[in-house]
């Protein structure tokens, strides 16, 4: 957390001394993008990737060499209407968690449950950074965030180890540019602190904050003597801790599947869906993915069968449930 002496009315009134470039500047600042010839209305694929930046050389004071990494990626494509985190909200338990221990766990089954409500479309994890050195990367699978035009938002989120919460990563980039999806967009991404546990060194195993702060930014103050904080030519600055980029793989069966299906049709208007759809089942004790349709699949014993969540194919939860997208054979039955 920022300094105990720091007063709540010196933060604020920083806050609003950056007010204007707080979204750009430390949410995320535009690096490059490029539109694709791909309407904004047709769902699509992405693959994101992480390069680090967060270095000795660009954030000197005490940056615990020999130690530094980053937890798992998080990301997830969304509606306007659902928030993984921002600037002034309170971190959830799964926000928490992962800014804390870089555990994933709670946030993912946040994500899970937001998916069922249909908020979040798609979202995919990526591997630790065990050693951040510069350009050290990461990435997601191919083409494993759907994103479609009720669900153009992408945010993401990894802690930055060790230390007591504090974070990076972006939320509420949009995938267009109001009319196509990007190619190709790359934005810097700033340190953040949840707000949920003391300390002002890269530590684990702090004390926590009593009462819960607010998810703020690391902001420049008046000192060299903290962390994230560098001298360049504008005199004290954040600079950023890493790269971000979500790159277009083009239009998807799957994610088109999943798109169409993210509302259910009314009773009066229901239709099942013609295409196939992925499900996990066991048999023998074996667990297995297994491609099917609604006559195939949802006819016999749609009790059960119908609650059933689709899959994707690299077996990861879709949020899309098989009565979503077979409503008649499920309300018929």
């Amino acid at each position: 957390m920022f300094s105990q002496s720091t007063s709540k009315a010196t933060i604020a009134a920083l806050l609003f001394a950056h007010l204007s470039s707080a979204q750009e500047n430390f949410n995320f600042e535009l690096i490059s993008s490029s539109s694709s010839g791909t309407s904004k209305d047709q769902p699509v694929a992405f693959t994101a990737s992480f390069e680090n930046l967060w270095v000795k050389d660009r954030h000197p004071f005490r940056y615990p060499s020999g130690s530094e990494h980053w937890s798992p990626f998080v990301f997830a494509t969304h509606s306007p209407d659902y928030v993984m985190w921002e600037e002034g909200g309170m971190a959830s338990p799964g926000i928490e968690l992962i800014d804390e221990t870089g555990g994933t766990g709670i946030l993912r089954n946040e994500i899970r449950a937001q998916q069922d409500e249909n908020l979040v479309l798609s979202y995919d994890t990526t591997p630790m950074i065990p050693d951040a050195f510069e350009g050290a990367s990461v990435s997601t699978g191919s083409s494993s965030l759907c994103a479609d035009e009720d669900h153009p938002l992408v945010s993401s989120i990894s802690m930055i180890a060790p230390s007591p919460d504090w974070f990076s990563g972006q939320y509420n980039l949009r995938l267009h540019d109001g009319t196509n999806w990007y190619r190709k967009i790359e934005v810097y991404v700033y340190p953040w602190d949840a707000g949920t546990e003391e300390g002002e060194r890269y530590s684990l195993r702090n004390s926590p904050t009593s009462p819960q702060e607010p998810i703020l930014p690391f902001m420049p103050g008046s000192s060299e003597d903290k962390v994230f904080v560098s001298r360049g030519n504008n005199g004290l600055e954040i600079e950023p801790v890493g790269i971000t980029t979500f790159e277009l793989d083009g239009p998807s069966q799957e994610c088109s599947s999943a798109s169409a299906s993210s509302v259910l049709p009314s009773a009066d208007v229901a239709m099942d869906s013609s295409s196939q759809f992925i499900i996990r089942v066991k048999r023998a004790g074996e667990s297995r993915l297994r491609k099917v349709n609604c006559s195939v699949w949802a006819s016999r014993r749609p009790n059960k069968r119908c609650k059933k969540m689709t899959r994707t194919l690299q077996g990861r939860r879709t949020g899309v449930r098989v009565q979503t997208l077979c409503p008649a054979t499920c309300m018929n039955k």
